[in-house]
This record gives structure tokens, sequence and C-alpha cells, in this order.
């Protein structure tokens, strides 16, 4: 909700684009009247089907690719982290495809996502665009569902934005499946993250903070 209180937002809305806020409070009230009645709010699915082939894919992708505990010292932390909860089978995977260090080879990681994005494809959010036929999609999350969307939107080219919505994203969770138009950081040193860890064109990173906390700034704010 903190990105419906920024400058983004409140552009897009003064532009005269029509927007289409797709989020779990959908149905509620309070959001409808915060946001205004010009707005129009979708309920985010509660499911998105993945094929098992799609899963083994993004399984073996994520590991061998970027998953690993030599890619960052957040993962190696996880790794560490796994063998005490005793996933064992996770330790070892991981621990055996660190020592190919593909995370490292750019071509491949580009490979990999042309191909994920050629041979799958998610009923859910091709639907929902479909439905309302976005000029530009703008998303917070590139690791969890909403890179459904983005890959969706890649297939129709369309135009995206992420918004990276907290400073150890591009540390601690996986590779980037679906690389979108334009990201926006945090900072100077979360850019050099996106173009080391996930080769992402440093012509396409805008540098603008944690715009999910502009508000807290604003003088008028106040926690009731």
């Amino acid at each position: 909700r903190g990105v419906f209180r920024t400058d983004l937002y409140k552009t897009l809305k003064k532009s005269g684009c029509k927007l289409i806020v797709i989020c779990p409070a959908a149905n509620e009230s309070y959001l409808q009247k915060e946001l205004g009645e010009d707005v129009i709010l979708e309920l985010y699915p509660s499911s998105f089907k993945v094929g098992v082939g799609e899963k083994i894919f993004s399984v073996l992708a994520n590991s061998f690719l970027f998953s690993h505990p030599l890619c960052t010292r957040t993962l190696a932390l996880k790794w560490v982290i796994s063998l005490g909860e005793k996933a064992y089978l996770s330790f070892l995977g991981k621990g055996f495809s660190a020592l190919f260090r593909l995370d490292r080879i750019r071509w491949l990681r580009l490979w990999i996502e042309r191909i994920d994005c050629r041979l799958f494809s998610n009923a859910t959010a091709r639907h929902l665009i479909n439905k309302y036929e976005p000029n530009l999609i703008v998303t917070t999350d590139l690791f969890g569902t909403d890179f459904y969307f983005v890959r969706e939107a890649v297939k129709q080219n369309i135009e995206t934005i992420c918004l990276v919505k907290s400073w150890d994203n591009l540390t601690s969770k996986t590779r980037i499946r679906a690389h979108p138009d334009w990201m926006i950081v945090w900072s100077e040193h979360q850019k050099r993250e996106a173009m080391k860890l996930h080769f992402f064109p440093e012509n396409k990173i805008l540098v603008k903070g944690a715009l999910n906390f502009d508000h807290l700034a604003n003088p008028e704010f106040k926690v009731k």
C-alpha cells in the first residue's frame, strides 16, 4: 500500500491513465475510498496453476544459476541454516550446484530466461492481462507470483517496471526469470547488485530510493 502513496502513483493518476490495481485487499471498502472511484480494483488470484515441467525447470535453473552458497553471502547463510533444519537434500544439492559457478555466465542466464518465456505461460496471469489490455505493468515483486504477469507482458511486448520493495531482495531470493523493461532501486549499491548478480542493463535501472516508504517522510503522515 505504501506505493499507492508515492509520487509515482500520483503522477500516473494525474496523467489521466486508467489505473487497474490487482491486490489481495481489492474487496476492502477502505482501499477503494483511499484510491478513488476512478481506480479499478481487481482481487489478486489466490493461486497460479503451474505444470510439473515448469516446476522442474524452475528448480533446476534456479539452483544452478543463482540459488547456491557461492552466489551471495545471504544465500550462503540460508544454505548453512538449511543444514540446521535438517534439509539435507537441499543442502547437498545447492552445495553441488555451487561448484559449477554457472551463475556468472551471462549468456547462459539470459538464454535460460528466453527459454522460460517461450516454453511456459500462466493462464491466470494471461487472462487478467487480456481482460484489461494494459500499456504498462508495474510490480513490486519479481521473485514471487508477480513474475507471471511480467513474463506474460514480455510475451505480449507490454512495457514493465519493477519497484524493488526490500533492501535484500536482489541478494536473498533467486534469479530474475523474466527481466522487466525498467527497474527502480533504492540506492547505487542496489543498482550494482542488479547489474552484477542479475545482469540487468545499467541504462534500464533508476535509483529513486525506497519508494514504498516515501509516505513516512511526509510531515502530514500520522499513525492512528
